[in-house]
């Protein structure tokens, strides 16, 4: 499964941690508060900068922290017991971001060298990296989810500048994934997999004409989606993303539907899913009350949008990662102006069932 964030919210995602940083159409709302607890994870040292980006099945975390001593941010690792440990040192240059770790603690993600160099890498169980190899000589690569037997998704450039799907493969292979069409003139090729089931389906978008769309991928064949970008897949075949003006949707079986927003909207307008479980269950984040740019942890779940909450006395969160046990990680600070922790949200009940809008 995926536990990946779109392309945009990981560059939003990634300024905002470094500074500091789903009701029949009738029934409406489709929102509530689920009932939850909320750990501070911690850091490498007391007090300092952390954020969990990704869980796996097994319960492991995978994120950034600020290191003791040198205070530099660095990649670091939760247990499934909630014990932070500092990886090797990863990359040169800026640091590198996890996206997606699988049941057996691979993790893949990208490293951003310079401005506009980006390379995917790989983390073994052990903790140490490495480069994925890339379709050009330029090295350009970005790695986004990573399934349970090792095949990891993203995009890389080729020597023509093409941005193309790619899948690597458990021996380190990069296997180019094809096209679902081409752009008008006037436009580089355009696409990138964004997600991965155990079941080797892979999502994405891909630009087609003039207009992006939703892709789902398998043996080689892609369906076309419809307009929009698909992020996240689970086994089940669910698959999560984003429609035309960044409105979390979801595909069920050749079907989109939109996502409702916390605020009780049929359209979760300022939201976004950055994790999906083989429930159905969906995590991300949504707009908070409140003064400043503030953003406030959404379980989407049973056909609701479910607020999980802040810290008691933050005012900033956003959940990055669900697995199937319920186990939901992400980050958010522990005090108004405090830096981002990795936090652990534990839901012990939820109280709204409902169906989702359909689109029109």
């Amino acid at each position: 499964m995926s536990d990946t964030t779109s392309t945009t919210h990981r560059s939003r995602a990634s300024a905002w941690l470094l500074a500091g940083t789903l009701a029949a159409a009738l029934a409406w709302p489709a929102s509530g508060q689920a009932a939850t607890t909320v750990q501070d994870l911690g850091g490498l040292y007391t007090g300092g900068f952390s954020s969990a980006l990704a869980l796996s099945q097994s319960g492991q975390a995978i994120g950034i922290a600020m290191r003791d001593g040198d205070f530099q941010i660095v990649n670091a690792q939760w247990s499934s017991g909630g014990v932070i440990s500092a990886l090797p040192d990863c990359c040169s240059g800026f640091l590198a971001m996890p996206a997606s770790i699988n049941r057996s603690g691979e993790a893949v993600g990208s490293h951003q060298a310079t401005r506009d160099h980006w390379a995917a890498v790989k983390w073994a169980a052990n903790g140490n990296a490495q480069y994925l190899p890339s379709l050009g000589s330029y090295g350009l690569a970005r790695a986004f989810a990573i399934n349970d037997a090792g095949q990891a998704v993203g995009s890389s450039v080729t020597d023509n500048f093409a941005q193309r799907a790619v899948r690597w493969n458990p021996d380190g292979s990069v296997t180019q994934l094809g096209e679902m069409g081409s752009p008008d003139p006037g436009y580089l090729a355009f696409h990138e997999a964004h997600g991965i089931s155990n079941k080797g389906v892979v999502v994405g978008t891909a630009l087609v004409g003039s207009a992006f769309r939703a892709f789902s991928w398998k043996g080689g064949q892609f369906t076309d989606l419809g307009l929009g970008n698909a992020t996240h897949v689970n086994d089940k075949g669910l698959i999560a993303g984003l429609a035309p003006g960044r409105i979390p949707v979801i595909w069920k079986k050749g079907t989109m539907r939109y996502l409702p927003g916390r605020d009780g909207g049929k359209r979760a307008y300022g939201h976004e899913v950055l994790g999906i479980n083989n429930l159905g269950d969906m995590v991300g984040f949504g707009p908070s009350p409140g003064v400043g740019v503030h953003s406030i942890a959404v379980l989407w779940r049973g056909g609701a949008a479910l607020t999980l909450g802040h810290y008691p006395g933050g005012t900033h969160s956003v959940a990055t990662g669900i697995n199937d046990a319920g186990m939901i990680v992400g980050y958010g600070n522990l005090v108004d102006g405090g830096p981002m922790r990795a936090l652990r949200w534990t839901v012990t009940s939820t109280s709204i069932q409902v169906e989702l809008a359909p689109v029109h």
